[in-house]
Formats: C-alpha cells, structure tokens, sequence
C-alpha cells in the first residue's frame, strides 16, 4: 500500500492535470481511508472536487463526500454534497445510493416523496432494458422485488401526506410514476369529502382537489 501511495503521488507530480488525475486523487483518498485517516481522506475528495468539478470523478467523490458525512452524523454537511450530485454523472450502484441516502435525509415527506419516485423510476428503466435484452435474465426478480418494494414505500407516504403536499409534488414528477397515484388519491379524498357536507373541508377547498379528477 506504501508503493502504492509513493505511485499515484508521483503520478500526480508530473500529471497534475492529467485526465487520470482525479482518479488518482481519489484512490489515494481511499488509501488514507483504509489506513484510519478518516480526515485526511475527507479533506483529499474535497480537494479533488474543487480541482475537478466537472471532471468524471466529481459526482461520485460528491456522492462519497455525503455518504461519509451522513455516516459521521454530520446531516447539514451530507445534504449540502448531495444536492450537488448529479444523478446522470453516477453509474447504476452509485445512483441506487444516491436515491436511497436522498430518501433517508429528506427533511420533508415531499422531498422524500420525490427521491423514491425518481429511484423507482430508475429501477423500472433498468427492468425493462433487462427484460429487453434478456427475457431469462437472473437479474430481473431482484429488480421487480425492487420495483415492488418501492410502491409499497411511495403508498404508505403517498396516504398520509395533506393534499396541499401532494399538490406541492405533482409539478416535480410531471408524468412519471407515481404522478397518476397523487392524482387518485386527491379525487379520491374530494369524492368523500363530498359525501359528508363540511363547509371548509381544507384550506385548499374542494375545487383544488377535483380539477385532478377531469
């Protein structure tokens, strides 16, 4: 590990602004991590970043960056690096954590809301790519279990979020699932609103929630 480190440094001694460079960077980050220099290697992505923002390596270390902050309880820190991710710049694994650690630091249940709906989004292009090239594919259980599961999770928050949050929400899914889903559940609500005769069922009024239904 000790030549390895004496390498990549030398690398980046005498490529400092190769294409490879942040690669180095990054690895050498791993390194100091492996070997307890939780700091170092920290302070060595965030280096890495400010040197190569838009290099290939960016969203990842940005990515890494939240994971590590997130795991450190550093929550503020770990949302401030996600936000800066781009989800197109992250490989399928990367893109299935970003997701997933969008999901569990949301601050709202909208903004939660929308990270799972954009995660399943996500699996259910790769299942149908798969089913595509390869009907007998073995990957294409785990990714309807995951298809599936995510569902289950967007109704669970879907039902017990106010109208006036999925409204919020519509706008940011545009036509993609679970869109349809938020609209049904507000006709569904100004239906029985309708049944019982309350003259301010919410503060949005009934018009809000029906216009879903035409």
């Amino acid at each position: 590990m000790a030549a390895s480190v004496l390498a990549l440094e030398a690398f980046l001694v005498e490529y400092p602004n190769s294409q490879l460079a942040d690669d180095a960077m990054e690895e050498l980050a791993r390194i100091e991590l492996l070997q307890g220099g939780r700091e170092a290697a920290v302070d060595r992505l965030r280096e890495t970043e400010a040197r190569f923002p838009d290099g290939d390596r960016a969203d990842s270390i940005r990515l890494r960056l939240a994971l590590w902050d997130s795991a450190a309880g550093e929550l503020p820190a770990a949302r401030e690096w996600l936000e800066a991710v781009r989800p197109e710049g992250l490989n399928p694994t990367e893109r299935r954590f970003f997701f997933r650690l969008g999901a569990r630091l949301a601050l709202t249940d909208g903004d939660r809301l929308v990270y799972l709906a954009r995660f399943r989004v996500d699996v259910a292009s790769e299942l149908e790519k798969e089913t595509e090239q390869d009907p007998l594919s073995p990957e294409i259980p785990a990714l309807r279990q995951n298809v599936s599961g995510l569902d289950a999770q967007i109704d669970t928050l879907v039902l017990g979020m106010p109208g006036e949050d999925l409204l919020r929400v519509i706008p940011e899914l545009g036509s993609e699932v679970p869109a349809g889903r938020l609209r049904l559940v507000l006709c569904w609500r100004a239906h029985q609103l309708s049944l019982i005769h309350i003259s301010e069922p919410t503060r949005l009024g009934m018009s809000s929630y029906a216009v879903f239904c035409l």
